[in-house]
């Protein structure tokens, strides 16, 4: 498994998700948008020192069972699908090392 510095660091290599035409798929961008600020938030002040068990881990699962659920036509939203189940990978990276980092117990999902 990747160190959390690790991790972070290509999560903030990736681009974030164009906007689509979907506007299911819009929406969503917006649920990342809001996880992807939380967990580099965390992220960031851990590797400044403080301490991951501060902090509450909310899983990830309804982010890509929601994601799952969205069904994309053109070949432009297309490939922004592909982008946001690239990030929500990375992202899912970073949320998997902040609790490694931390000997958390595993949150229920």
């Amino acid at each position: 498994m990747p160190s959390l510095n690790e991790s972070f660091e290509y999560l903030q290599k990736l681009p974030f998700p164009d906007h689509p035409d979907s506007d299911a798929l819009a929406e969503w961008i917006v649920d990342l948008a809001e996880a992807d600020a939380y967990f580099a938030g965390v992220a960031q002040s851990v590797l400044g020192g403080a301490n991951p068990r501060a902090f509450h881990l909310a899983g990830t699962d309804r982010l890509r069972a929601a994601l799952k659920n969205i069904r994309v036509g053109s070949a432009a939203d297309q490939a922004i699908f592909s982008q946001c189940e690239r990030y929500l990978e990375a992202l899912e990276c970073v949320r998997e090392a902040l609790l490694a980092s931390g000997s958390h117990p595993r949150p229920l999902l």
